[in-house]
């Protein structure tokens, strides 16, 4: 730009110096005058335009420099932000992963707890569908007691009014024989006789009677014992429908009972396992599963344990008392119908009888009372065919569950 102005100005006065020659003569002084003062002007006005080209040019270099860092601080910003954007990126990658691999797992453990709360229904239909039948087979037995009973004070009042009678018979007896006593000897020995006999048959009587009011007076001590029984067996089974309810409210992690399962399996199966074809297994629902080997544990329709069945769950007991589990025994019954002469009106009852022998025998043997239940799944779990005699002697059995307390 000063070269610029530089050969402006030398045109100039190329230009003026021109026209000062030409006219020399029509006042070249005044004109020489005015152009030096025209040149002092310019030459003032040109160092102004050098000062001022160079304060403009380092004004750019200082801008450019400025805009030089800040370029290279715009490239630095842009190298962190493209860094920041890829882990960005990569993270949301991982991010979308972890949270595909957690909806995949919530999944899972839905269908697990799904899974769970309809076997806890069906636990709890049956519990409801058992403590039903028990309710009505402890009404039925109620009621058969209570006509047990009424039979037995009608009988009672039917020896008092045969004992009321002989006693009036004999003081009739006596008072016809004071009265023919008077009229002969020989009617005295008759009416004698008579009156020991009526007085033998009047004691007699009394004997009967009271052997009789003895008798009902014991059928009705045990008439209440069975009531009394039928009473515990229906609170049980009411229990045990609460206890059933309440396992399918509540929620259990499977993961913390999972290594408690497999543990406590173990050790049983260590301590047991394999008496008699006794199985032990762990479950996906963390429960512990003693299938107790079937010897012959129950005869046909009955609910006492065979000696070979004492003898072995006596072994099992001793395994069971170590465990920290509630235990839950279950009964089965194989297909055969319970039949008009059993005391039993279904196979769940049946069932759940034999599931209360094998309970009292454990309480018997050392296990607190607190820790045991018992339910009755009747012919609907079998394990083996029920065509055959060998398959129904498998299926008459009982299971043993553990929860962890």
């Amino acid at each position: 730009m000063s070269k610029m102005v530089i050969a402006v100005l030398s045109i100039a006065l190329l230009s003026v110096s021109g026209f000062a020659q030409a006219d020399a003569h029509a006042g070249l002084e005044d004109q020489i005058a005015k152009l030096q003062q025209e040149k002092s002007v310019l030459f003032k006005r040109l160092n102004r335009a050098i000062a001022h080209s160079k304060s403009a040019k380092k004004d750019a270099a200082t801008q450019i420099e400025q805009l030089q860092m800040q370029n290279e601080n715009a490239s630095a910003d842009r190298q962190r932000l493209n860094l920041r954007l890829n882990r960005a990126i990569a993270h949301s990658k991982n991010a979308k992963k972890e949270a595909a691999m957690q909806i995949e797992q919530l999944q899972m453990q839905n269908e697990n707890a799904n899974a769970d709360r309809q076997r806890l229904n069906l636990r709890l239909n049956r519990a409801i569908a058992h403590s039903k039948n028990a309710k009505k087979d402890a009404a039925m037995q109620i009621e058969q007691l209570q006509m047990q009973n009424e039979n037995a004070s009608a009988d009672r009042q039917r020896l008092n009014l045969r004992l009321n009678r002989a006693i009036a018979h004999s003081k009739n007896a006596k008072k016809e024989a004071a009265a023919k006593l008077e009229n002969s000897d020989a009617d005295r020995k008759r009416l004698g006789l008579r009156l020991n006999r009526a007085i033998a048959h009047s004691k007699n009587a009394k004997k009967d009677a009271a052997m009789q009011i003895e008798q009902l007076t014991m059928q009705n001590e045990k008439i209440s014992a069975d009531r009394r029984k039928i009473s515990r067996r229906l609170d049980r089974a009411i229990a045990y429908s609460r206890k059933a309810r309440s396992e399918m409210a509540s929620k259990m992690s499977p993961a913390g009972h999972d290594d408690w399962a497999a543990s406590t399996s173990a050790a049983l199966q260590s301590a047991f396992g394999g008496e008699q074809g006794t199985t032990v297994t762990s479950t996906s629902d963390g429960t512990v599963k003693v299938q107790v080997g079937n010897n012959g544990l129950f005869s046909v329709g009955g609910t006492a344990l065979s000696s070979g069945g004492t003898q072995l769950l006596s072994t099992i007991a001793q395994g069971l008392s170590t465990a920290d589990a509630s235990i839950t025994v279950v009964g089965h019954t194989d297909n055969i119908p319970t039949g008009a002469t059993s005391r039993f009106s279904s196979n769940e009852a049946l069932s759940f009888a034999r599931a209360v022998s094998t309970l009292q025998f454990l309480r018997d043997q050392g296990i607190p009372t607190e820790r045991l239940s018992a339910a009755g799944y009747g012919d609907g779990s079998p394990i083996a065919s029920n065509d055959t005699a060998e398959g129904r002697q498998q299926n008459r059995r009982v299971d043993i569950i553990l929860r962890k307390q």
